[in-house]
């Protein structure tokens, strides 16, 4: 296809037909640390029309990032009604606060020790408290926010269970509880609030474990396929009806 530029006639024509613009940065504005051609003329463009407003933010000071940027998980987690992404490797969250677009970064508990790595944000299924959840060493820990006498960095040990027993029943998983080990990560808490943590065991699948019934279970689908991640709480069928009806 022929590239070209837009008339100011079709570029009216396609700005009277959407209702917003959502640019990426990077590759989009921003190539490296350069500002890719045509970029302000788009953006002061897009502003004369009336279709393009925004402004800037003032630098959050008290939030320094001094670790390498890949270390950010590909996705943030909505939680509490705010936005929580993960670092790797790392006793810190960082949090956005919607309402205020401000960034701030909230600590893990500090009993999670060498497990930062692997531990995820969620909600609590009965209040939507916000919480953490582990699955390191085959030990299920639970952590609600909230400060009482015997809380660590704001966070209160809610429920623990051991999994071992629950691993061993499983058919196919390693025996060796060191190799097992190695192989287990909480992928994700289910955005749904239905009580249920991911659990992936590399090359060994993925399963749910239930917080109320204690249940842990193998998810497959009928083809015998593994589910994806991120897991979230409600699947698309396929094929989506429109696509069906063509």
């Amino acid at each position: 296809m022929a590239e070209g530029l837009l008339t100011a006639d079709a570029a009216r024509s396609l700005v009277g037909s959407v209702d917003a613009f959502l640019f990426d940065c990077d590759g989009v504005i921003w190539k490296g640390d350069e500002l890719i051609q045509g970029v302000p003329e788009t953006l002061e463009l897009l502003r004369k029309l009336g279709q393009c407003r925004w402004r800037a933010l003032p630098r959050a000071v008290d939030v320094e990032v001094e670790f390498e940027p890949w270390c950010f998980e590909r996705r943030c987690v909505h939680a509490a009604g705010k936005l929580y992404c993960h670092i790797c490797k790392s006793g810190r969250v960082l949090v956005l606060d919607p309402s205020t677009l401000h960034f701030s970064y909230m600590l893990a508990p500090a009993a999670l020790s060498d497990h930062f790595s692997k531990y995820r944000v969620g909600e609590m299924p009965e209040d939507g408290q916000l919480c953490i959840a582990t699955v390191e060493n085959q030990m299920m820990q639970l952590w609600v926010r909230g400060e009482t006498r015997w809380s660590d960095n704001g966070w209160r040990l809610e429920r623990e269970m051991n999994l071992s027993k629950l691993y061993d029943a499983l058919p196919g998983v390693p025996r060796d509880r060191r190799a097992r080990s190695a192989s287990i990560m909480l992928t994700d808490m289910d955005a749904g609030r239905t009580g249920k943590l991911f659990i992936q065991m590399l090359g060994y699948g993925r399963y749910s474990f239930d917080l109320k019934t204690c249940k842990l279970e193998r998810l497959a689908m009928e083809d015998g396929k593994e589910y994806g991640d991120p897991i979230f709480a409600y699947s698309l069928a396929w094929p989506p009806a429109f696509l069906a009806e063509a």
